[in-house]
C-alpha cells in the first residue's frame, strides 16, 4: 500500500515539475508595446497616431444623402512630440447616422450607420490599430438605396531597440451581416485591408537620433473583400522579423469598408497588434527544458 501510494505521490510531483518546465519554456516571449521615440526638438523623430472614421447613406427616392451632404465625419491625431501642441495617444474617431423617412402612413424607410477608428500606442501589452462599422437599411428603402461606413486608422514613427527582439504583427478580423436582396449587384459588401512597413535607419553622425536610410525589410499588403454576406466570417495572419540593437521605422495602417442595400445588414471588426517581443538571456530556458523534459519521462514511467 506504501509503494502504491509513494509511487502515486511521485508521480503527481513529477507532473508539477513537467508543468514547471513546459512554463519555463514559455516564458520570456510576452509582447510589449513598440518602444517608439518620445522626440523633444528638431529634426522630429517622433512618432504619428491617426484616426479616421465616416459614414454615409444615400436615397433615390429623395435624391439625397440621408446623414448630410456628405455624409458623417471625424478625424484625430496624436504624437510622442515632448512638449508638441498634439495630443499624446490613442488617436480616436467615432461617428454615427440614423435617418427615417415616412414613405406612407404606416411605412417608414430606415437608414443607419456608425464607425469607431482607434491607433493606440499600449493597450493589451501592444500597439496597434482598432476599427469597427455597422450599418443597416429596412425593406422598405429601394433596391439601390445605401448606407456606408469607412474606418481608417493609422500610426508610424521611429524607435530604437538596445537588445535583440523579434517585431511581431498581427492582423485579424470578424464579420457578420444579412443579405436581404436577391440581385447580386445590390448585395451587401466589405472590403479590410492591412498595410505595413518596416525600414532601417541609422545614427551616422552619432548625435543620438536616426539620420540615414539604410534599406527597407518588409511590405506587406492584405485585403479581403467579401460580398453578399449572410452570417459570420473571420480573418487572421501573423508574421515576424527579427531584429538587431539599432534604429527603425514603421508604417501601419487599417482601413475598412461596408456598403449595405435593401433590407440588408452589416458588422465589421478588425484590427492589427504590433508588439515587441524581447528574447530570453541565452541559457535561462535550459534549466527548465531540462526539467519538463524530467518530468514527462518520470511520469510515464510511475
Amino acid at each position: 500500500m506504501r509503494k502504491v501510494r509513494r509511487g502515486k505521490r511521485r508521480g503527481f510531483f513529477w507532473v508539477l515539475v513537467l508543468v514547471a518546465g513546459c512554463l519555463g519554456l514559455a516564458g520570456g516571449v510576452w509582447a510589449s508595446p513598440i518602444p517608439y521615440y518620445w522626440d523633444d526638438s528638431s529634426p522630429w523623430h517622433y512618432a504619428h497616431f491617426h484616426a479616421y472614421a465616416h459614414v454615409d447613406g444615400y436615397s433615390n427616392g429623395e435624391a439625397k444623402h440621408v446623414f448630410g451632404p456628405s455624409g458623417i465625419s471625424q478625424t484625430d491625431d496624436a504624437d510622442t512630440a515632448v512638449d508638441a501642441y498634439q495630443d499624446n495617444p490613442p488617436a480616436e474617431a467615432q461617428v454615427s447616422g440614423s435617418y427615417t423617412h415616412a414613405l406612407s402612413p404606416g411605412v417608414t424607410q430606415r437608414w443607419t450607420a456608425s464607425s469607431q477608428s482607434r491607433s493606440f500606442l499600449d493597450e493589451g501589452g501592444v500597439s496597434g490599430l482598432s476599427a469597427s462599422g455597422s450599418a443597416s437599411t429596412n425593406i422598405y428603402v429601394s433596391a439601390n438605396d445605401w448606407a456606408s461606413f469607412y474606418a481608417n486608422p493609422s500610426q508610424s514613427g521611429y524607435f530604437y531597440l538596445d537588445k535583440p527582439l523579434t517585431l511581431r504583427v498581427v492582423e485579424f478580423a470578424n464579420y457578420r451581416g444579412f443579405d436581404y436582396g436577391p440581385n447580386y449587384n445590390y448585395a451587401n459588401r466589405a472590403s479590410i485591408t492591412w498595410n505595413f512597413y518596416l525600414y532601417q535607419y541609422e545614427d551616422s553622425d552619432n548625435n543620438g537620433e536616426p539620420d540615414s536610410y539604410v534599406r527597407q525589410i518588409a511590405h506587406v499588403w492584405n485585403q479581403i473583400n467579401p460580398q453578399g454576406i449572410s452570417g459570420d466570417g473571420e480573418y487572421s495572419y501573423a508574421y515576424e522579423y527579427f531584429l538587431e540593437p539599432g534604429w527603425y521605422s514603421l508604417s501601419a495602417s487599417l482601413s475598412i469598408s461596408g456598403t449595405v442595400y435593401q433590407g440588408d445588414s452589416l458588422s465589421v471588426n478588425a484590427g492589427m497588434h504590433l508588439g515587441a517581443v524581447p528574447l530570453p538571456p541565452a541559457g535561462v530556458l535550459f534549466l527548465p527544458g531540462l526539467l519538463g523534459l524530467a518530468g514527462l519521462k518520470r511520469y510515464l514511467r510511475t
